[in-house]
């Protein structure tokens, strides 16, 4: 004899049948679409139907409400706080994750027209032209440049040298290549002419300018070039130009800074190597 269906037209018998889903769903009170997807329309029918919805169902069982806290507002002074915040929290980020997560700094972008600017300078991205496969990879490029703090995405060969030979060989597989990928990155090209960094003043001059941009008062070691990404400059050092020791002496020189100086940076910078070797 087939068992007649049960139609949950009381309380005790809903509620019974709860128990046992939250039981076997880890402790959770399913939603209507868990209980869907376990075919149990019957059941999500009979709670809209007799007692007005979930929340109602929940609150004759006496099970926990919880309730979303209101978003905090994103306070500002200026133009530059906003470029600042988004730097340290959200950079490399599309507008679109923005808007999703942070609704007042999203407004607070387009109410001082930064979100064209800031695509320009490569801080945000705009996500219109990566989908898919790309959109992972770009993600997963992301996450590597926030755990190694790296203030530019390295060239293929210095992602390789981080140990994320997976991720350079994926990027390689896109249309473009890696050059591409950086310009849809929102990065400049890193290209140079073949030959150009065995010439010891094209070095130097690069050296110069990477001092400029980030205000240093001397030349940085190895480890503060990889923390930046300039992993050309640091290998065209150490292959061409006698290594860092000899390369800052030859800088110093030409910048006129005195050689005892130069002597105690280059012997913090021997410290600084045994650091990442060890």
């Amino acid at each position: 004899m087939n068992r007649k269906p049960i139609k949950y037209s009381k309380l005790k018998d809903i509620e019974s049948e709860l128990n046992r889903i939250i039981l076997t769903n880890k402790g959770k009170f399913p939603t209507a679409r868990d209980l869907r997807s376990m075919g149990r329309e019957d059941l999500v029918g009979a709670i809209y139907r007799n007692y007005g919805g979930f929340v109602k169902i929940k609150k004759e069982m006496d099970y926990p409400l919880y309730k979303k806290g209101p978003r905090a507002k994103f306070n500002y002074q200026s133009k530059e706080e906003i470029e600042l915040y988004i730097r340290k929290h959200h950079f490399k980020q599309s507008i679109t994750m923005i808007a999703k997560n942070n609704l007042s700094l999203y407004r607070a972008l387009h109410r001082e027209n930064l979100v064209d600017y800031l695509i320009s300078q490569g801080i945000l991205v705009s996500r219109k032209k990566i989908r898919g496969k790309e959109l992972l990879i770009f993600e997963e490029a992301r996450s590597i440049m926030e755990k190694h703090e790296l203030k530019e995405l390295p060239s293929q060969r210095g992602i390789t040298k981080l140990g994320y030979s997976k991720l350079a060989n994926k990027i390689s597989t896109l249309p473009g290549g890696y050059r591409e990928f950086r310009r849809r990155f929102g990065e400049k090209q890193k290209r140079i002419p073949d030959g150009l960094w065995q010439d010891l003043d094209f070095t130097l001059e690069r050296a110069t300018e990477v001092m400029h941009k980030y205000n240093f008062d001397k030349f940085p070691g190895e480890y503060k070039l990889r923390k930046l990404g300039l992993y050309p400059l640091f290998t065209a050092i150490n292959r061409y130009h006698g290594g860092f020791p000899r390369f800052r002496e030859i800088l110093n020189e030409r910048l006129g800074i005195s050689s005892e100086q130069n002597k105690l940076e280059n012997l913090l910078d021997s410290y600084n190597l045994k650091d990442i070797q060890n």
